[in-house]
């Protein structure tokens, strides 16, 4: 019977003559995963956004959202403050011992880094980005010290036959034997987590997109609230008109001046649109 890794080899090396996409020869490396759709792949990213609402979500602006931040803040606090002890054994015959030294001082270049700040960034990171990667030093069969290296820095991650390998923008790349991989849903096929920002995008850009258009609907009126009325006969010029408009757009506009006193000279008089919050059904939106 052959061996697990001969096995490993037959599923995934194709037959010879067979190249990667890269044109690159499936001996060298078979799969490459990049951190999927950012800004460097699309040049329109900040201005239209990755949703439908026209907003960019990511980790960054869904923490924004109350009820993801709310979400995000109890499961790093609860886990991160779970005791760890360690034991050694097997079975029901088992001692604890004394925890390693990275455990008690995870980073030794600042002694302020916890074991609590460790597991609650990677709690954040893969509640945000869907996976961690956490960095051994120098590595995981002489630890010394531990650091959770961003999702974002790890733009892509390689595998062959025998080995995976995770790549950053500078340095050399980087294998198992030096970095913890931890994804949170690990779709197959894949290589990275999934992102739970990027699969919920749409649902969090309308979040966004409500919380934007509800805080401009009081600052600064996002529908047309009224129209200013001249008198018949009256002809004022297009500069006397933008005055008007920008002398009370200053004494009125944003929720504290509100119930500020209003007065038009020469005729004029504000007519208002018949359009309120409930017609607009803010809080309906808010709590959508």
């Amino acid at each position: 019977m052959p061996g697990f890794l001969d096995a490993l080899r037959a599923f995934f090396n194709p037959p010879s003559g067979f190249t990667s996409p890269d044109s690159v020869p499936y001996g060298t490396v078979w799969i490459t995963e990049d951190r999927g759709f950012t800004s460097a792949n699309d040049a329109d990213f900040e201005t239209r956004g990755n949703s439908s609402a026209g907003e960019v979500v990511d980790a960054e602006s869904a923490m924004g959202l109350i009820a993801v931040q709310a979400a995000v803040r109890l499961l790093v606090n609860d886990i991160r403050s779970l005791p760890v002890d360690v034991y050694r054994g097997s079975g029901s015959r088992r001692a604890e011992i004394s925890k390693p030294a990275w455990m008690l001082t995870p980073n030794l270049l600042n002694p302020n880094y916890t074991w609590t700040d460790y597991v609650g960034q990677i709690v954040y990171s893969m509640l945000t980005e869907g996976e961690s990667f956490t960095r051994c030093f120098p590595d995981t069969r002489a630890l010394s010290g531990v650091g959770v290296i961003p999702a974002t820095s790890i733009l892509d991650i390689k595998a062959d036959a025998l080995q995976v390998t995770y790549h950053t923008a500078t340095g050399p790349a980087l294998t198992p034997n030096e970095v913890v991989h931890i994804p949170w849903v690990l779709p197959p096929g894949k290589l990275r987590g999934l992102n739970p920002i990027e699969a919920a995008a749409e649902g969090l850009g309308i979040g966004l997109a409500s919380d934007r258009f509800t805080g401009r609907f009081f600052g600064e009126g996002a529908t047309l609230s009224g129209w200013i009325e001249f008198p018949a006969g009256a002809e004022p010029t297009d500069e006397q008109v933008k005055g008007i408009k920008a002398d009370f757009r200053r004494k009125h506009q944003g929720a504290r001046r509100s119930h500020a006193v209003g007065a038009l000279t020469g005729g004029a008089k504000y007519v208002p649109f018949d359009y309120n919050n409930k017609d607009a059904q803010l809080q309906e939106l808010r709590d959508a």
